[in-house]
């Protein structure tokens, strides 16, 4: 109710009188850590505290991959500034740095690769004012993450989806003599995308018709 209120520290005082009752729950982290986000650029060191306890999280179990999953995930959606730019690259660079903690710990995790490879995506296409030699070296990173994202499971349609926008507005942009084998290699991946796609439509509409004739 006083979250809703956005009287913060009323509310503050209860969420952390969560984790006092609860020490054991690693979920609990992660609720206080969402209710300090939502505060970020309203009151001071909020930021701050979400991030302490993201790091909380990690440090009490940290051999669980989610754990950084949602650490890199709370950088990622960070507001990005245009009058601190490098504070906004800065805070990507923490969140591939937690993806790949993520990707040590399960590194046959397709998902998990992916994140990457979008990560490095983001990096490169977002912040054009990076030097073209910077943005061209992450967006091939990017293209390798997603890559053995792709080929850890070939029938898992994001990371071909993902390739085409890579190949269309990253690299096609920073290599324009390669511009048509880019744009070639982007359509041929959104059509495997769109196949797997319509593949898994089929099989799901198939599984429900076999439902209801039994």
């Amino acid at each position: 109710m006083y979250d809703k209120l956005r009287k913060f520290p009323e509310a503050e005082k209860l969420y952390l009188r969560i984790l006092e009752l609860d020490p054991q729950n690693m979920d609990n982290f992660y609720v206080v850590a969402e209710f300090y986000s939502r505060y970020a650029g309203e009151i001071p060191d909020a930021a701050k505290k979400a991030e302490t306890m993201y790091l909380r999280r990690i440090e009490a179990d940290p051999e669980n991959p989610m754990g950084y999953a949602y650490a890199a995930n709370y950088y990622e959606h960070l507001p990005v500034s245009e009058q601190n730019l490098e504070g906004a690259i800065e805070n990507f660079d923490k969140a591939n740095m937690f993806w790949e903690k993520r990707i040590a710990l399960d590194p046959e995790n397709p998902q998990a690769w992916l994140a990457k490879g979008v990560n490095r995506w983001s990096r490169a296409y977002r912040f054009q004012v990076v030097p073209e030699a910077e943005r061209l070296a992450i967006a091939r990173d990017a293209l390798q993450a997603i890559e053995k994202a792709r080929d850890l499971d070939p029938n898992y349609p994001e990371p071909y989806s993902w390739l085409s926008v890579l190949y269309q507005s990253v690299l096609a942009k920073l290599e324009p003599d390669k511009a048509a084998r880019y744009t070639a290699e982007g359509q041929k991946n959104i059509e495997k995308f769109q196949e797997l796609r319509k593949r898994a439509a089929e099989k799901k509409k198939l599984e429900e018709e076999l439902k209801g004739v039994k």
